[in-house]
């Protein structure tokens, strides 16, 4: 699954740091939010043995990709 934005984008630098557990960034521009949302993501996805990454580029957004594995044959009638 990919998420997307046409949003203001993340440095080299926050990049970095995005997925640290309270890191806004050095731009962030609201004043809303925890600095939780990415690490927790990162979290569960890791958990559940998938894989997330981040792409972005200041000023044209940015793309975050969320890979789980797929089981077939678990499922039960």
């Amino acid at each position: 699954m990919i998420v997307r934005d046409t949003g203001i984008g993340m440095s080299e630098d926050v990049i970095k740091r995005a997925f640290d557990k309270f890191y806004q960034g050095e731009r962030s521009h609201t004043g809303q939010g925890s600095g939780l949302g990415l690490a927790l993501v990162k979290r569960i996805v890791t958990l559940c043995g998938g894989s997330l990454s981040l792409e972005s580029e200041v000023g044209s957004g940015t793309a975050i990709t969320v890979q789980l594995p797929l089981e077939t044959g678990t499922a039960k009638p």
